[in-house]
């Protein structure tokens, strides 16, 4: 074995890697081992918005130094980047499955961990406004034969987090993994800015003014503008900001932050989460998820997108049977079939008490509906990787799953009248063929027909009920 080791040794010192104690030592174990941490220049980089965990990426790979007692290279050393934009803040970290609480700031790397890993853990986190390369890295690392630490390895506006380990046979079976939860960079909410309407001293011209955030709709509002890079390139849609109307993304936003009622007592945001996104996301694809996690509904029209967040609001139109232009087809589809239909809902989030693991949420079923559906249990399968809270996600499915259930939909024409309407507006149906009295629905689409102005539509049913919520 110590021949071997050292033939090893010597492979990996050729390959330009730093041989480190506890590989040797648990060399049975290592085929088991999977790295948490991603290794930068092979995946893209990504940054962080609202609250959520990630286990970032190696800037470079795991390195040793020094020794204790009998032990050679006895310190490991983990510098791992979390977020490419700056200013993210570190909430809790996570080493082999357990948090840990950090005590005060030493004089050297950072933060101990206490606890069972005090004096053989430390952590030292930079919020990417670091100016200088990190000192203890320097000098531990700064005359090393291979890959050396130097002065220009700063990691501007880049969030790190540099760990050191003691080796402990006891402690350390295994390489250590980690995993962190931050709250996410600073954004601009439009609300908290006196000049376009709000009340407050951020600007979107000055990011230094920002604040950090788990509003849902705000972080879709940043995404849809655009989000300025440290190199001073864009990610997002670049949408200027003419086209997202506040008096529609302000009410979004409140509607996130209305105060629920909890069953233990208190209250907590209705919507509110997080998600690491990478910068090799397609914008759209992270704002689905966001979406899914505030039970919104966004639609452009004319070039202009607004957005709907949980129930549907007041009626702005109103008609009868009178009203319709009876000249023009008119269809009702209210049986979806069974293939599109669902009487129940399960779904898996990540669980900052499984240590941000995903977990089944409660189930809901509903024996009436299956009874409707034939004594078939039809269940619908949903992810919210953007929401960490439970009761949350179960306002999600009760939501989700009952809005599901109205099922019919109207096309219809008519008179120019209805020309005020836009996609997400609702109105209120009075008809005495069809049984409804002041029944609301939903414009899912409109076209004006050029001709006469009159407007052809597409709606739903909807029902604000729908997003009651009893906190037992």
């Amino acid at each position: 074995l110590p021949a071997l080791a050292g033939r090893a040794a010597l492979v990996l010192a050729l390959a330009g890697l730093t041989v480190l104690p506890w590989s040797l030592r648990n060399t049975r174990e290592l085929g088991q081992f999977v790295f948490v941490s991603t290794n930068g220049g092979i995946t893209p980089q990504s940054f962080i918005v609202g609250r959520y965990a990630t286990a970032g990426q190696m800037v470079a790979p795991a390195m040793s130094y020094g020794s204790a007692g009998k032990t050679p290279l006895a310190y490991l050393v983990y510098d791992i980047a979390l977020s490419a934009i700056a200013r993210a803040t570190l909430s809790r970290v996570i080493i082999n499955d357990n948090y840990v609480t950090l005590g005060a700031s030493g004089a050297s790397w950072g933060r101990p961990v206490t606890g069972d890993l005090s004096g053989y853990a430390w952590v030292d986190y930079r919020d990417g406004t670091q100016t200088t390369a990190h000192p203890d890295m320097l000098a531990a690392f700064g005359g090393a034969a291979t890959r050396p630490w130097s002065a220009d390895m700063v990691g501007r506006g880049v969030c790190e987090a540099v760990l050191r380990f003691k080796y402990d046979r006891e402690r350390y079976n295994s390489w250590p993994t980690v995993r962190f939860e931050l709250l996410g960079i600073p954004l601009y909410d439009p609300r908290a800015d006196t000049s376009v309407g709000g009340s407050g001293p951020q600007r979107w011209a000055n990011p230094s003014t920002w604040a950090q955030t788990e509003n849902l709709v705000v972080i879709i509002y940043n995404i849809m503008r655009g989000i300025t890079l440290e190199d001073g390139s864009v990610w997002g849609c670049r949408t200027p900001a003419e086209d997202l109307p506040l008096s529609s993304w302000m009410a979004a936003m409140n509607e996130c932050d209305r105060s629920i009622a909890l069953e233990a007592g208190g209250t907590e945001p209705q919507f509110r989460g997080g998600y690491e996104i990478a910068l090799s996301s397609e914008p759209q694809e992270v704002i689905n998820e966001l979406k899914k996690a505030c039970a919104a509904e966004m639609a452009e029209f004319g070039g202009v997108w607004k957005i709907r967040v949980g129930p549907p609001a007041l009626p702005v139109y109103f008609l009868t049977d009178d009203t319709i232009i009876f000249t023009a087809p008119e269809e009702l589809d209210q049986f979806p079939g069974l293939a599109a239909t669902y009487n129940g809902v399960e779904a898996s989030y990540p669980e900052p008490a499984s240590l941000w693991k995903s977990k089944d949420a409660p189930a809901r079923y509903n024996a009436t509906w299956e009874a409707e559906d034939g004594g078939q249990r039809l269940i619908a399968g949903l992810q919210f990787p953007a929401c960490p809270y439970q009761s949350q996600v179960q306002r999600l499915m009760a939501a989700a799953i009952k809005d599901e259930r109205r099922h019919r939909r109207h096309t219809l024409t008519l008179p120019p009248s209805a020309a005020i309407l836009e996609p997400l507006d609702t109105i209120s149906w009075t008809s005495a063929r069809n049984g409804y009295v002041g029944k609301v629905f939903e414009v899912a689409s409109i076209t004006d027909t050029v001709m006469t102005a009159n407007q052809f539509l597409t709606i739903r049913e909807c029902d604000p009920s729908d997003y009651d919520w009893v906190p037992s």
